[in-house]
């Protein structure tokens, strides 16, 4: 262990019961093969599910870390000032698409007007011919 808990917490059948660290390596044998965790400069005992779901969420982390910074990642979230947020730097290069649509939209009602025209031109020429 890197630092010593300021306190330790056992498991007393639904309650914690708090010890002093130099009080729980003294009692040591009693404690031996229960499962802790180190939180806030403590250690808490826990229910063997509890201590493998801990274990495998903090390697989970370190591994994203190290594979973030194998790629060289970066947060533009780390910019973000009281005055300053840092995801404003990114400028959407991608054309308006919502505007885009309505262009398609508005084109195709055109080239429908204008087919109705044609029609209609066409059977008024007819008409007149009869």
């Amino acid at each position: 262990m890197e630092y010593t808990p300021k306190k330790v917490f056992i498991l007393e059948g639904k309650t914690y019961l708090e010890l002093s660290y130099t009080e729980f390596r003294q009692q040591r044998v009693t404690y031996q093969g229960r499962r802790f965790i180190s939180l806030h400069g403590m250690l808490m005992e826990v229910s063997e599910d509890a201590y493998k779901a801990f274990y495998k969420d903090k390697r989970r982390q370190k591994y994203l870390n190290e594979r973030s910074d194998d790629n060289s990642d970066f947060s533009y979230d780390m910019l973000t000032t009281d005055e300053f947020n840092g995801e404003d730097i990114l400028v959407d290069e991608a054309a308006d698409t919502a505007g885009e649509a309505e262009k398609n939209l508005l084109l195709d009602k055109l080239h429908m007007l204008r087919r109705g025209e044609r029609r209609i031109r066409e059977r008024k020429d007819k008409e007149d011919d009869l």
